[in-house]
């Protein structure tokens, strides 16, 4: 589970400053993620662990989004 990798508040706090999508299910309120979430999921937290300011990773996340590699 993406919790074990990252607590609620920073999630809701990339959410917040959209460099990660808010997706809920329902009215439960709980989180539902699919694989490329968690792999992106996966990428902030090693971007943030080389010192990439959030505004930086709004960068590469457009990038990423407006130049896919398939």
């Amino acid at each position: 589970p993406f919790s074990e990798l990252v607590s609620p508040r920073v999630l809701s706090y990339w959410i917040q400053e959209g460099i990660f999508d808010d997706f809920r299910e329902g009215e439960t309120g709980w989180r539902k993620i699919s694989v490329y979430d968690y792999v992106w999921l996966k990428i902030i937290i090693e971007l943030r662990a080389f010192g990439l300011s959030i505004e930086q990773i709004k960068i590469v996340r457009e990038s990423a989004i407006n130049h896919p590699i398939y």
